[in-house]
C-alpha cells in the first residue's frame, strides 16, 4: 500500500518536472517572437502575453531543479540500488557541468526579461539581446533532454559503468534519441498551450479581445503541429523499448495498458481541442480544456512509462545472484547492446 502510494508521488513530481523543463526549453522561442509582434506591429497583448511568458518560463526553471531532487530523492527511497548504480555511471563533472548550464540558461532568462523594453533590435546591444532566449532554450534542449534520457534508460540497465560514459555516443542510441524527441516534441506542444493560457489572461490587463483570440489561435496551433508528431514519435518510441517494457504496454500487464490506453485518449481528446480552437473556438472555457487535457495526457504517459519499467527497476533491488536468476534473453535491454567509448 505505501509503496503504491510512493510511486503515484512520483508520478506526479516527475510531471510537474517535465512540464517545469518543458515550459523552461520551448517558452523562451514563443516568447521571442511574441516579443518581436510587439516592436513590429505595437500588439500589446503579444507583449503581456510574451512577458508572462518568459517570467513564468524562468520560474519554471526554478521548479523543474525542485520538483526533480524531490523526484530524485523518493526515485533513491524506492530503488536505491538501480538509483546509486546510475549514479555511479555519470561522471561528477557532467553533473557539474549541468548545474553550471542550468545557471546559465536562468541568466540568460533573467537578462531578456529584464531588458524587453530596454534594447532595440537595430543596436548591438538589442542583436545580443535578441539572442539570449535562443541560447537559453537550445541550452536546456541539448544538454538535458538528452541526458536525462541517458539516465532514464540507464536505470534499468546494469550493463553501463562510468568509465564508458560517453555523451555523444549514449545519446546516438535508438531509444535515447526517441525519447529526446518526444520531449522535444512535448516542450513545443506545453509552450503552445501556455501562450493559450498566458493570451487568454492578458484581456484582464486590457488587451483588445480580437488580439487576445488571434494569439489563443495561433497557440492552438503551436501546440497542434507538435501534439499530432507525438503520435509518430511515440510509435517509434515505442518500438525501440526494451520487449519486456513494450509487452506490458501493449497487452502484457493490466493496469499498465489500462494507463498507456487512457493516455492515448487524452493526447486525442487534447489534439481534438487544439484544432477546434485553432479554427476559432477561443473562449475562456477552450483554453482551460486544453490545459486540463495536457495534463491528464503527461501524467498518464509517466504513470504508464513508471509501470513498464517497474519490473526491471525492482529485479536490480535483488541482491545479485537472486537477480541473475530469473533473468531471461529478453531481458537484455538495449543501452546494454551500446558500442563502449573509454572516453569520459
Amino acid at each position: 500500500m505505501l509503496h503504491g502510494l510512493l510511486v503515484t508521488l512520483l508520478n506526479v513530481l516527475t510531471a510537474a518536472h517535465l512540464l517545469a523543463v518543458n515550459l523552461a526549453t520551448a517558452g523562451p522561442l514563443v516568447a521571442q517572437w511574441l516579443h518581436r509582434r510587439e516592436r513590429r506591429n505595437g500588439d500589446l497583448a503579444a507583449g503581456l502575453t510574451g512577458r508572462r511568458l518568459i517570467a513564468q518560463s524562468l520560474l519554471a526553471l526554478v521548479w523543474s531543479v525542485l520538483f526533480g531532487l524531490l523526484g530524485v530523492g523518493l526515485l533513491a527511497w524506492l530503488y536505491p540500488r538501480a538509483w546509486f548504480d546510475t549514479l555511479l555511471q555519470v561522471p561528477a563533472r557532467r553533473l557539474w557541468f549541468g548545474a553550471i548550464e542550468l545557471v546559465f540558461s536562468g541568466v540568460c532568462l533573467l537578462a531578456y526579461l529584464y531588458g524587453w523594453q530596454r534594447f532595440s533590435y537595430r543596436s548591438a546591444w538589442g542583436w545580443l539581446h535578441a539572442a539570449l532566449p535562443a541560447l537559453a532554450a537550445t541550452n536546456l534542449a541539448y544538454h538535458f533532454a538528452g541526458l536525462f534520457a541517458i539516465v532514464a534508460v540507464a536505470a534499468t540497465d546494469a550493463g553501463l559503468s562510468s568509465e564508458h560514459f560517453d555523451f555523444l555516443t549514449l545519446v546516438s542510441n535508438p531509444e535515447v534519441l526517441s525519447r529526446v524527441l518526444h520531449n522535444v516534441l512535448s516542450a513545443a506542444a506545453v509552450a503552445g498551450v501556455a501562450m493559450m493560457l498566458f493570451a487568454r489572461a492578458s484581456e484582464r490587463y486590457g488587451a483588445a479581445s480580437a488580439d487576445v483570440a488571434r494569439l489563443v489561435t495561433w497557440g492552438a496551433r503551436v501546440a497542434l503541429v507538435p501534439t499530432l508528431l507525438q503520435t509518430l514519435a511515440g510509435m517509434h518510441l515505442l518500438l525501440q523499448l526494451p520487449e519486456e517494457s513494450r509487452n506490458l504496454l501493449l497487452g502484457g500487464d493490466v493496469r499498465t495498458t489500462a494507463m498507456f490506453g487512457l493516455s492515448m485518449a487524452a493526447a486525442l481528446a487534447l489534439a481534438y481541442q487544439l484544432a477546434t480552437t485553432a479554427q476559432g473556438e477561443t473562449e475562456a472555457s477552450d483554453v482551460r480544456r486544453a490545459v486540463g487535457w495536457l495534463l491528464w495526457t503527461v501524467l498518464l504517459m509517466v504513470a504508464a512509462r513508471q509501470a513498464a519499467r517497474g519490473p526491471a527497476l525492482e529485479r536490480r533491488e535483488r541482491p545479485p545472484a537472486a537477480a541473475h536468476s530469473d533473468l531471461s534473453p529478453n531481458d537484455n535491454l538495449k543501452l546494454g547492446a551500446l558500442p563502449r567509448s573509454t572516453s569520459t
